[in-house]
C-alpha cells in the first residue's frame, strides 16, 4: 500500500538546480586551468621553435621566468573569455573534453583571442555610431517634415507629411524616433483645420503603436489620441478616437 506522507513529499520535492550551469570549481578545473597551459605551452613552442621574425613590440623581458607568469595568466583569462563569450557552453555536461580542448587552444592562441575580442568591440561601437547618426538623420527629416506640414497648411502636404513620419517610425527601432513621430503627428494634426488630416493623424498613431512591442510607444499614442479627442470637433473624429484607443489598450 502506497503511503500518502510519501506522495505528498515527491509532490513538493523543491526542484533541482540546472546541471547545465558551471560552478566556480568546474570553471577553474575545466577552463581556467587548461587556458593556463596553453599559455605554458606557448611558451615552450617559442623556447623549441623561435619565430623566424622579430616581434614589432619585444617584450622587454624575454626569459623563461619572466614570461611564464603573464602567459599563464594571460592564457587562463583568454580561455574564460573565449569559451564564454566566442563559443556554446549550455551543454558544458555533455561535452567537458570539448571544453577542456577549446580551452587549452584559446590559451595556447591568446594573442589572436584578444585581438578578436578587440577588433569585435570596434566593431560594435562602430555600429553603435553609425546607428545613432541614422537615429539623428531620422529625427531631422521628422522636424523638416513638421516644420514643413505647418508652413504649408495645405491639406494634401500635411497628409503626405504624416504619412512619411508614419513610415520613418515604423522602419526604426529606436524607442526615442518613434517617441518623436507620435509628438511631431499629434502636433501637425493639432495644427490642420481638416477633419481628414485628424483622421490619418488618428489611425497613423495606432499603427505606430500597434507595429511596436514597446509599452511606452503604445502609452504615449494613447496620451497624444486622448489629445486629438479633447481638440475634435467632429463626433465621427471622437468614434475614430475611442475606437483607436480600445485597440491599444487591449
Amino acid at each position: 500500500m502506497n503511503n500518502p506522507q510519501s506522495n505528498i513529499s515527491k509532490a513538493y520535492e523543491p526542484e533541482a538546480t540546472s546541471s547545465e550551469e558551471m560552478t566556480i570549481n568546474e570553471l577553474v578545473t575545466y577552463v581556467a586551468a587548461p587556458g593556463a597551459i596553453g599559455g605554458l605551452t606557448k611558451i615552450v613552442l617559442e623556447i623549441v621553435q623561435p619565430p623566424s621574425s622579430i616581434p614589432v613590440n619585444p617584450p622587454a623581458c624575454s626569459s623563461f621566468l619572466c614570461l611564464l607568469p603573464a602567459n599563464l595568466f594571460l592564457g587562463m583569462i583568454s580561455a574564460v573569455i573565449g569559451t564564454f563569450l566566442l563559443s556554446d557552453v549550455l551543454v558544458f555536461r555533455k561535452s567537458k573534453f570539448k571544453v577542456i580542448g577549446l580551452a587549452l587552444m584559446l590559451g595556447l592562441f591568446f594573442p589572436s583571442v584578444f585581438s578578436t575580442a578587440s577588433t569585435i568591440t570596434n566593431l560594435n561601437l562602430e555600429v553603435q555610431e553609425a546607428t545613432q547618426q541614422k537615429n539623428q538623420a531620422i529625427q531631422a527629416t521628422i522636424a523638416a517634415n513638421q516644420k514643413l506640414a505647418i508652413t504649408s497648411k495645405e491639406t494634401k502636404v500635411q497628409k503626405e507629411v504624416i504619412k512619411d513620419i508614419k513610415t520613418l517610425g515604423n522602419n526604426s527601432a529606436d524607442l526615442q524616433v518613434k517617441k518623436n513621430a507620435i509628438q511631431t503627428i499629434e502636433a501637425v494634426a493639432k495644427e490642420s483645420k481638416d477633419t481628414t488630416v485628424k483622421q490619418q493623424a488618428v489611425k497613423s498613431l495606432e499603427d505606430l503603436a500597434t507595429n511596436s512591442q514597446n509599452k511606452l510607444v503604445r502609452k504615449d499614442a494613447i496620451s497624444a489620441l486622448q489629445n486629438l479627442k479633447i481638440n475634435a470637433n467632429s463626433k465621427t473624429l471622437i468614434n475614430q478616437v475611442n475606437q483607436s484607443i480600445n485597440i491599444l489598450k487591449k
